[in-house]
């Protein structure tokens, strides 16, 4: 069983720039890269989820949330309705995005941010963050 999961292409890299042009490769030849939903999270069937994410275990994503490709949400995380994640984002441990909010592509959120559209300006456009694999 552990080996058809380490037999799926994925990109799990830190540097968001990095990881959304690899995924941009492996679609480009042909690859069909999944988004990774640990199982004790909760993703509403409303939720638009893109391609070549991974939502780490007790992440919440509710009502009606617009997520783009290669996002990362870290444990504890909770995306409020009808809130809209742009490509790229890396949304850390204990963060909470509001409803409604919009967080621009590429943003890294410190641990238990509360994010809405004005006050993530503040957090990090990560696109020169050291690989991490």
């Amino acid at each position: 069983m552990l080996s058809s999961v380490f037999s799926v292409p994925r990109v799990a890299i830190g540097n968001s720039e990095l990881r959304l042009n690899l995924i941009k490769k492996l679609c480009d030849i042909g690859y069909e890269v999944p988004t990774f939903i640990h199982g004790k999270a909760y993703v509403s069937p409303s939720a638009k989820i893109g391609i070549g994410c991974f939502i780490e275990p007790m992440a919440v994503v509710h009502t009606a949330v617009d997520v783009g490709t290669g996002c990362i949400f870290s444990a504890g995380v909770i995306l409020n309705h009808n809130s809209v994640v742009h490509a790229g984002c890396h949304i850390n441990c204990g963060s909470v995005v509001m409803a409604r909010a919009e967080i621009k592509a590429g943003t890294r959120t410190g641990y238990n941010e509360v994010c809405d559209t004005e006050t993530v300006e503040h957090m990090k456009q990560h696109e020169k963050l050291p690989v991490a694999v």
